[in-house]
Formats: C-alpha cells, sequence, structure tokens
C-alpha cells in the first residue's frame, strides 16, 4: 500500500506543518491563478461541466498577457489519453482534489480494462482490502502535491487578478441629477483605488 494517500486530511496537516495561514490554496480561484484557470477548462473537455464561453475567452486572454502563462508544452497543464483514460498532467492540485477526491498534480490511469481489473483484484486479496485510501483502486500512478509545492505559488502574489468587467473607459465623474450636477461612479472608483493599490503591491 502507498504511505500517501493525498486526502484532505493528508493536505491540511501538511498546511499546519508548515504554519500556512490556510489549509486551502488562497489562490484556488480561475481569476487568480493561470494552472487553475487551465486545469477546469481541461476538466471541461473531459465530462465536467464547462466554463462559460464568454468567461473562457475572457480569462484566456487575460492570463496570455501574463508572465505565468507557459510558453512550451513541457509547461502547460495538459490531459492526453482517450475517453475514460486520459492522464492530467501538471495539473492544479485543489481541481485534481474537486473532481477526482486526490490532491495530486499528475494522475496516470491503467493502461487498459484488464490491467486495472487484474490491479483490483490484487487489492482486494491483501491485508488493507477494506480501505479505500489507496489511489491505486483508481490510478496506476500519481504525484500527490500540495499548493506550496506548486512552481506558481511563489510568483501568484505579484500577478494581479484579472480585472472586473468594469470598463477601463467608464467614467468616474458622471452627469447625472444631484445637488451639484455631478455624482460618482462609486464602482468605478473602487476599481480604480484597488488597481492602484495593487501597483504599489507590486516590487520594481
Amino acid at each position: 500500500m502507498p504511505e500517501t494517500y493525498p486526502d484532505l486530511e493528508w493536505y491540511a496537516k501538511i498546511s499546519a506543518q508548515k504554519g500556512l495561514s490556510s489549509p486551502r490554496c488562497p489562490y484556488a480561484v480561475a481569476t487568480r491563478c493561470p494552472r487553475y484557470y487551465q486545469s477546469l477548462y481541461l476538466l471541461g473537455q473531459a465530462g465536467s461541466t464547462k466554463i462559460e464561453e464568454a468567461d473562457d475567452k475572457r480569462l484566456e486572454a487575460f492570463w496570455k498577457k501574463s508572465d505565468l502563462w507557459p510558453l512550451t508544452a513541457e509547461q502547460a497543464t495538459s490531459m492526453d489519453g482517450p475517453e475514460g483514460r486520459k492522464t492530467f498532467s501538471r495539473f492544479c492540485p485543489e481541481v485534481a482534489f474537486e473532481r477526482f477526491g486526490l490532491f495530486a498534480s499528475h494522475l496516470i490511469p491503467y493502461p487498459d480494462v484488464e490491467t486495472s481489473e487484474l490491479a483490483q483484484e490484487r487489492l482486494a486479496s491483501s491485508s488493507g482490502a477494506l480501505s479505500r485510501k489507496d489511489y491505486r483502486w483508481d490510478w496506476w500512478g500519481i504525484q500527490e502535491t500540495h499548493y506550496s509545492e506548486c512552481s506558481l505559488f511563489a510568483l501568484l502574489p505579484y500577478t494581479a487578478p484579472v480585472k472586473s468587467s468594469v470598463s477601463p473607459d467608464a467614467e468616474l465623474l458622471e452627469m447625472k441629477p444631484s445637488v451639484a450636477g455631478f455624482s460618482v461612479n462609486l464602482k468605478v472608483l473602487l476599481t480604480k483605488l484597488a488597481g492602484w493599490w495593487l501597483k504599489k503591491q507590486t516590487p520594481k
């Protein structure tokens, strides 16, 4: 039996051991991490709910301009193989957990039904037959991964999240009925203040 079963208990334990403020990745949102976005997009091509087309185009356009977007196939999150036997590579462990129940960056399936059934027969006859805490019931191999081990994790604090739907051309002062004849567009004001604050946080 593999020594590690990367479930939520395992994940939270590592977070506590490392003294991290959050047991789960604080950047696990499609608007804050390109790997999370790519992983979510690919799962939509593998039977999961797809990202809405408009949101997908907006996210892709933003991340492709980012320094964090992969430049080569070796860097990119990917999925390969026939339906029902896909290999997932360089995946966000947060996305993998939500779909497969395992915090892993690589998940490799059995090559065929016969090999899978043979492995399950061996597991069933072993001493740990009653335990489901063995990824080999479903996968030939995995690479368990904590979010702090992700190659992008250290860089994400210095990357601005995807901007809101507020147009950059929106006017801060609007001609609306008011005492002075003008009113402040609070949505635009808050957006501009947020952008200014993010620029102040980014190292020169």
